[in-house]
């Protein structure tokens, strides 16, 4: 039963990391909108491709946090799946 906490403890950490990540990317996302939305900045095109670049690392990790959610739901709560 230990191994299972153990395990259960260290997944709920790499969630937790995740979502720090992708809370930070977040933030690095409005930060360049709001540099777009500037008139003085010349490179909104760099700026945009940027944001798609960040924009996807986000949803791979919205998709670990969804399946690793996914997986403590199945293994740890519904034992009856």
């Amino acid at each position: 039963m230990k191994k299972v906490n153990n395990f259960k403890e260290k997944l709920f950490d790499q969630i937790k990391q995740w979502n720090t990540r992708r809370d930070e990317l977040d933030d690095k996302i409005d930060f360049i909108y709001e540099l777009i939305d500037r008139e003085e900045v010349e490179n909104k095109k760099e700026l945009l491709n940027e944001i798609k670049v960040l924009d996807t690392e986000r949803e791979e990790i919205e998709d670990l946090i969804d399946l690793a959610y996914k997986q403590v739901d199945k293994y740890f709560y519904n034992k009856a799946m």
